[in-house]
Formats: structure tokens, C-alpha cells, sequence
């Protein structure tokens, strides 16, 4: 189940960006049986985990906790210029990818970025 605790980082934010995790998926939208690739970049260099959790009301819970892979290779990520509007290109390479599996529901997912040398994003 996805907790309160969950869901609170005790990260100092620079300029709207987690300093030390952050990442992105490839789609906002796939369906059973696609691919999903998820980008991350850390600073410093880290393992990290990646919980994901789909997120409803469960009886009051939250959500629930779907996937997680407990030990992805970190790597630092090039910074992409600041565009129009604040806006960034990331042309990252993908960390992790896996296919979504037949029983995922549709719905929302939250994805947890915890860096072992510490940080954490969603």
C-alpha cells in the first residue's frame, strides 16, 4: 500500500528541480503489453530504487504499490539549456524499461525516485 510517508521528500528544491534524482517516462499514457522506459538522471552518481504505485482511493489508503526494482545503476544526466518559458528538452537515455503487464488497471501511477546516496523525487 502506498503510505503518507509515501509521498513526502524531505528534498530542497532548486529552482522547481530535485537537486540530486529527478526523472521522466517516455509516454504519459500506454496500454498492456507496451513498453515503458523511464529516464533518470543523479547527482552525485547513485543506485536508486523505483517504486511505482497506482494511486486511488483503496479504502483510504492512497493507492498501492505495483512495481519496484530495488537497484538501478544511476548515472548523471546532461542538463538541457533552459528553453522559452522555462521549459527543457531532455533527450535522456533511458534508466529502466519493462512492459506494463496485463493485470495494471487503468489509471494514474506514481512513480518514486530514491537515490541511495540520498534524494528522492516523484
Amino acid at each position: 500500500m502506498l503510505t503518507n510517508t509515501d509521498i513526502t521528500a524531505n528534498e530542497p528544491v532548486e529552482l522547481w528541480r530535485s537537486p540530486r534524482i529527478e526523472g521522466y517516462c517516455s509516454e504519459t499514457t500506454v496500454a498492456a503489453g507496451e513498453t515503458l522506459k523511464v529516464m533518470v538522471s543523479a547527482n552525485p552518481v547513485s543506485e536508486f530504487r523505483l517504486k511505482i504505485s497506482r494511486t486511488d482511493y483503496y479504502g483510504g489508503t492512497g493507492g498501492r504499490s505495483m512495481k519496484n526494482f530495488t537497484s538501478i545503476q544511476g548515472k548523471t544526466q546532461p542538463d538541457p539549456e533552459i528553453g522559452e518559458h522555462r521549459l527543457r528538452e531532455c533527450k535522456w537515455e533511458a534508466s529502466v524499461e519493462f512492459e506494463i503487464p496485463d493485470d495494471w488497471l487503468s489509471g494514474v501511477y506514481l512513480g518514486k525516485l530514491t537515490a541511495k546516496k540520498g534524494g528522492q523525487s516523484f
